[in-house]
């Protein structure tokens, strides 16, 4: 059921359930789900990550953030700070991003040199705009599709009642996008086996066309449900932070 109200930025929300806790003392409890107040608020496990935090090298602080968002993304977003510098968490963003655009790029070359094998070679000037045109198509799609999606979880939050301000949203799918790398490397693979087997036998590979089709096709979706049960579960245990 929609909400009558957004809660601001001042309100304390119970972190387990939502309730709206203003006014409890914080050695009470969320007259809701019982949790303690001072877990929402002065005993709150959030703290900035480690890519934040500053006290180590850049390389030792994304692998050690990139660890945490890949072994419990649950855990990773309960305790992550809601709200901080979103130019930082750009930065971790974009470097996450690198390797699967790089996937993605190889795989749409590939791709394009399997249809090059089984149906002829195109026009001689096609190749060089591909090397081109793939390239930026790939980089305007990722940011394209994170653009919509963070304009669309805010509009939808606030729709609902929904206490998820677009800098809160920014900054999850910042850190969720370690996520990418995961999602582009299967359809990669397919890809990949498919070339290999089409160079080193083109009559047999010719034969799994259809079959290889298939199997990209599965790779795609399977890659977009994992993107999104990874996005689902870095914005539920976002909306009810208080900080």
């Amino acid at each position: 059921m929609r909400r009558e109200f957004v809660p601001t930025a001042d309100d304390v929300l119970c972190e387990r359930c939502g309730y709206l806790l203003n006014g409890l003392p914080p050695e009470g409890a969320c007259p809701e789900c019982g949790l303690p107040v001072a877990e929402s608020t002065s005993a709150s496990p959030r703290q900035p990550t480690a890519w934040e935090s500053g006290r180590d090298r850049a390389v030792g602080r994304f692998q050690a953030t990139a660890i945490a968002v890949f072994r419990n993304p649950r855990q990773f977003f309960r305790t992550m700070t809601a709200h901080g510098d979103t130019a930082r968490s750009a930065r971790f963003g974009l470097i996450s991003l690198l390797p699967a655009m790089l996937f993605n790029i190889k795989a749409v070359l590939m791709h394009c040199a399997i249809l090059h094998i089984l149906y002829g070679p195109p026009a001689t000037a096609v190749w060089p705009i591909l090397l081109v045109a793939v390239p930026l198509a790939v980089v305007a799609g990722w940011a394209g599709m994170y653009y919509a999606v963070v304009r669309l979880t805010t509009f939808e939050a606030r729709y609902w009642g929904m206490r998820l301000p677009r800098d809160v949203v920014r900054r999850a799918v910042h850190y969720d996008a370690v996520h990418a790398s995961v999602a582009s490397l299967l359809p990669w693979a397919v890809t990949l086996v498919y070339l290999c087997f089409l160079i080193a036998n083109e009559t047999a590979a010719g034969k799994w066309q259809q079959t290889y089709l298939y199997t990209l096709s599965l790779a795609v979706i399977a890659s977009a449900v994992y993107l999104f049960a990874m996005y689902a579960t870095a914005m539920r245990s976002l909306m009810y932070a208080n900080r």
